[in-house]
């Protein structure tokens, strides 16, 4: 079973600073002001302004900063709309051919 994260807001005060660490990629916009974020395995560090987003990777530490205050939304990323089978068609896709005997 799969769970969605529901969009989350937060407010950064002036100099504060977040660490976040999700299970599964996230993405971070910015709703209202300036951050600083960094995430560990990325060698650059990201500047972001009202309405930028950027992709937080599963596992990695981020740490953002909001130098003079920020509003930030964080959500998870809409995946492609794949068609839905059948609960019935995936489980005959399991089952093993009959078995034939060779004459």
């Amino acid at each position: 079973m799969t769970t969605t994260l529901h969009p989350l807001d937060l407010q950064l005060a002036v100099g504060e600073l977040h660490r976040w660490r999700s299970a599964r990629p996230v993405e971070l916009q910015v709703l209202a002001g300036r951050v600083w974020v960094t995430q560990s395995g990325d060698e650059d560090d990201h500047f972001l302004a009202a309405g930028d987003t950027l992709v937080l990777r599963r596992g990695a530490l981020a740490l953002i900063e909001a130098p003079a205050g920020a509003s930030l939304r964080v959500f998870s990323p809409v995946p492609a709309a794949q068609p839905s089978t059948p609960w019935w068609q995936r489980l005959a896709g399991r089952r093993r051919p009959p078995a034939t005997v060779a004459g």
